[in-house]
């Protein structure tokens, strides 16, 4: 196992908005769309969900979707 120092490590951060529409979650990259997901919503029940064609945030104690 190798050590390493934590001040090495980097984060890069999302400039960009996720955006849903028929197709799913995405973003516009220039030309292309790239797919993503959106900031999870507070608390601790969400998880990631997929429906047919319908992905989001999923609430498994209250069972209704995030559509903030």
């Amino acid at each position: 196992m190798i050590a390493t120092d934590r001040s090495e490590l980097t984060v890069q951060v999302a400039e960009h908005e996720c955006v849903r529409d028929e197709k799913g979650w995405h973003y516009m990259e220039k030309d292309r769309r790239r797919n993503c997901r959106p900031a999870r919503p507070e608390g601790k029940d969400w998880t990631w969900k997929c429906e047919a064609k319908r992905c989001g945030w999923w609430h498994k104690k209250e069972n209704r979707w995030n559509d903030a």
